[in-house]
């Protein structure tokens, strides 16, 4: 009977069966990465707001939100208010490589002498890069909202000396551009997400809400699902050993019922033989009275 039991544990499941496993799996694969990347970027958003000027990451990726409109332009990678920006975060080989066009997120001492700035973090498209009177690399960086409004073409400072694109910005005003060296860059622009921004404000606004509480049903509920499972696995295998066992009982019984076949078999032989032996005896004394 074992072989019996072993063919119905291994029966193949049907394909309504295959399909809903494979969801389970793919649920339980989602939900456990959710759990991760929501530990993960609560991480990093404490980390970064004990720090005025660090980017909030994941494995390098930094994503913020866009909280004006400097940067609104007609580029195809201008940003406008409520979006979230993608950036690597900095590094000095990533800075190396660093051109006029590009989009850097820099520490901005001006927002961060300003009470109630927020982040001292700003993002600006690199309009030129030189030098500082010690030999040292500056950046130059302007918003592209600011750029359109002046008609600033960065094209242009490439055919001035170095003397000409001072006397340039030192016209434009200094509230009209930044300029840092490669030490205030902490991010580089590498894509962004339309309106999410907003999305991302509202879920830190309302993180515990949105995020911890569902979170948190979900996570009781798998616990609810796994505890569930494993009662459900104890039935099936108190079941299994309830049929084997009955099943063992019922092969006693039936060894049981041959015995006793037996049994009567060879008693009604026993039987047989008496009776004959006693006919024997009857015939023999008939026949010594006759003789008589």
């Amino acid at each position: 009977m074992q072989e019996n039991t072993t063919q119905e544990l291994k029966t193949p499941m049907t394909t309504k069966q295959k399909v809903w496993f494979g969801v389970k799996i793919a649920l339980n694969v989602v939900f456990y990465i959710l759990i991760l990347l929501v530990l993960l970027f609560s991480i990093s958003n404490i980390r970064a707001k004990n720090k005025n000027d660090q980017i909030p990451n994941i494995f390098g990726k930094g994503y913020l939100n866009v909280l004006s409109d400097s940067m609104t332009g007609d580029n195809k990678d201008s940003f406008n208010v409520g979006d979230m920006i993608i950036v690597n975060v900095a590094n000095d080989k990533k800075i190396s490589k660093l051109v006029v066009g590009d989009i850097v997120t820099f520490y901005d001492s001006n927002l961060a002498s300003n009470k109630g700035a927020g982040t001292a973090l700003n993002t600006h498209r690199i309009v030129y890069i030189g030098k500082n009177t010690e030999g040292t690399t500056i950046y130059y960086t302007m918003g592209d909202k600011i750029a359109k409004n002046i008609n600033f073409n960065a094209n242009s400072l490439a055919n001035m000396t170095e003397q000409e694109v001072n006397e340039t910005f030192d016209r434009l005003g200094h509230s009209q551009y930044q300029v840092f060296t490669a030490s205030a860059i902490r991010g580089i622009y590498s894509g962004k997400w339309s309106g999410f921004g907003k999305t991302i404000q509202t879920i830190n606004n309302h993180f515990i809400a949105i995020i911890i509480v569902p979170v948190a049903i979900l996570l009781v509920f798998e616990i609810g699902v796994l505890v569930l499972n494993i009662m459900r696995a104890r039935e099936e295998k108190l079941k299994l050993e309830m049929k084997e066992t009955s099943q063992e009982l019922a092969n006693q019984e039936t060894i049981s019922a041959d015995e006793k076949e037996k049994l009567k078999a060879e008693l009604r032989a026993e039987l047989l033989k008496e009776m004959l032996k006693e006919s024997d005896n009857e015939e023999e004394s008939k026949e010594k009275e006759e003789n008589k």
